[in-house]
């Protein structure tokens, strides 16, 4: 809610609400993985995805391609640390 107010007074932002979700999650997901949890990977998957729809809106398309880069490398991340989870237990 202070992410949106700050983007909607503060910037130039045409769409605050998406702009301060895709922050948001973003926040969440740096401190999720500063704690090592994998659940991490599925808040980048969603704020990286988010990010995609958000560019194409924009007609930023190059940038739209790296965000799709972002969620395939969130997502491999994601199974990867899964993985290795579940060959290594932990006590």
């Amino acid at each position: 809610m202070i992410y949106y107010l700050i983007l909607s007074q503060f910037t130039d932002s045409t769409i605050p609400k998406s702009d301060a979700l895709v922050g948001a999650l973003s926040v969440i997901g740096t401190w999720m993985l500063a704690k090592k949890l994998i659940e991490n990977w599925l808040v980048w998957i969603a704020a990286d995805a988010l990010c995609v729809g958000l560019y194409i809106y924009k007609d930023l398309y190059p940038t739209a391609v790296l965000f799709v880069i972002y969620t395939v490398m969130a997502a491999v991340g994601y199974w990867q640390w899964k993985k290795t989870m579940t060959e290594v237990e932990i006590p």
